[in-house]
């Protein structure tokens, strides 16, 4: 019998790999910035690398999570209104 990690890796292949990409390209940004005012790119200085801190990546992990879980909890939903529609 699968795991239930496993079977949420099998079944969400396509977000893991966004995620995974998504998180080195931030691990990238925070190593080269040093920058914590702000929400980058939005700091006071305009769009600068180095204006990325540690505020800006862990909002920029979190956020795509919760619009995952968000999409799970409603996606079936939507899909069930759609089809009714049509």
């Amino acid at each position: 019998m699968e795991s239930k990690f496993k079977q949420f890796i099998n079944d969400n292949k396509g977000f893991v790999v966004f995620y995974l990409i998504w998180f080195f390209l931030h691990l990238i940004l925070i190593a080269n910035g040093d920058g914590e005012d702000g929400l980058w790119p939005f700091g006071n200085d305009g769009f600068e690398m180095d204006d990325y801190g540690v505020v800006d990546f862990i909002f920029h992990l979190i956020a795509p999570l919760v619009l995952f879980f968000i999409w799970k909890l409603i996606g079936g939903d939507i899909k069930k209104k759609i089809n009714e529609n049509n």
